[in-house]
């Protein structure tokens, strides 16, 4: 799985060592990490997804993809700004990653 590709580099002692290992991967992936990361710290202390993101029946009030928090052509995060993103939320990384895992229901987790 992707996300956990990324635990074993965590925490990042750099930007430029989180940006290196951004590079490892395509823009699609590294769009991932980010939507991922605040997923997971919309849920920090949560078991499932939230009602400002899916509704009571379960369905989708916005967009639970890889895309999420960047927008598909990273209109809403650019990619320059992936791994200083990656690297000031640092020691939290693990935690916003193990909430996002937690809560993310296996429907939308394979879009990841």
């Amino acid at each position: 799985m992707l996300i956990s590709a990324i635990n074993p580099f965590l925490p990042f002692k750099s930007e430029s060592d989180a940006q290196a290992f951004l590079n490892g991967y395509g823009l699609a992936d590294q769009c991932a990490f980010i939507s991922a990361l605040y997923i997971g710290r919309d849920h920090l202390h949560s078991n499932g997804l939230n009602h400002d993101y899916v509704n009571a029946n379960g369905t989708p009030i916005i967009p639970i993809d890889r895309y999420h928090a960047t927008g598909m052509s990273c209109e809403l995060i650019h990619q320059k700004n992936f791994a200083r993103i990656l690297y000031e939320k640092n020691t939290i990384l693990s935690n916003y990653y193990a909430s996002f895992l937690k809560c993310i229901p296996h429907q939308y987790l394979i879009t990841f």
